[in-house]
């Protein structure tokens, strides 16, 4: 009898000792889960803050950016309304046949602003008219280095380097021109010309009849087609552009003369 109650004993002290252990494990794992809530709490609080700061400074940066731009804006309105100014001003003394000042004019502008394309161009286009072809040479490969497409600065360049008798430079550029703009027959004439002064009167002729054929009425080129069309000895077709002359210019005493023999 007294065997089994210390068994008993045993039994009892075991299931005392088991529950204590148990509880003190629970508490434990209650402890940890309790720190690891609190760690995730505590990192959610930070990232939170982060998000936030990241948040406002983005919005700053947007906000920055799109002043900035609206800065960019207004400078860029401010200058095309001063530039506008500046080319009213040079029309004027251009259309008052003042020319001097016109080209002094420019000049100073492009003093302030030496990369204008417009102004660059005006004062180009008044060296190449009063043939100062060094000037305008100088002029118009800047534009050509800003605007490699501007077919305008092309053709000139073409017809001063022609006027120069370098008709092989003359021919790339005019004919560049041509691809830029294919609707334009003072570049078509210019091409002419090239290939008339190098004794190629056939291709000459065939542009010529492009140029008719976008300036159908136009006295002087039709005059000019039926002269190849002569000098080639091509009595007909020389025959028929000088018909076609009179009947746009009646007075035309080249084409009488010519149809009298």
């Amino acid at each position: 009898m007294g065997e089994n109650t210390d068994v008993e004993d045993a039994i009892s002290t075991k299931g005392e000792n088991s529950e204590g252990e148990e509880a003190a494990e629970v508490n434990k794992v209650v402890q940890e889960n309790n720190e690891h809530a609190s760690m995730v709490s505590v990192w959610q609080t930070v990232w939170e803050k982060i998000s936030s700061v990241w948040k406002v400074a983005h919005k700053s940066e947007k906000e920055l950016l799109r002043i900035q731009e609206e800065e960019k804006k207004k400078i860029a309105e401010k200058h095309r309304q001063e530039v506008n100014k500046i080319i009213y001003q040079v029309e004027a003394l251009k259309n008052d046949g003042k020319l001097e000042e016109y080209e002094k004019k420019i000049i100073e502008w492009l003093s302030f602003d030496p990369h204008n394309l417009v102004l660059t161009r005006k004062l180009a286009d008044l060296y190449f008219s009063k043939q100062e072809h060094k000037k305008a040479l100088t002029l118009l490969k800047k534009i050509i280095e800003e605007d490699p497409e501007d077919h305008t600065s092309l053709w000139q360049i073409g017809e001063i380097y022609l006027s120069n008798q370098d008709y092989q430079t003359a021919e790339l550029l005019i004919d560049k021109a041509i691809d830029i703009n294919t609707e334009n027959p003072k570049y078509y004439m210019s091409m002419v010309e090239v290939y008339y002064w190098t004794d190629r009167h056939l291709e000459a002729v065939q542009i010529m009849e492009k140029v008719i054929k976008l300036r159908p009425e136009n006295p002087k080129y039709l005059q000019i087609l039926a002269e190849i069309y002569d000098e080639l000895g091509d009595e007909d077709n020389a025959v028929k552009y000088y018909f076609r002359l009179l009947e746009t210019d009646p007075g035309n005493q080249k084409a009488k003369k010519r149809l009298n023999q």
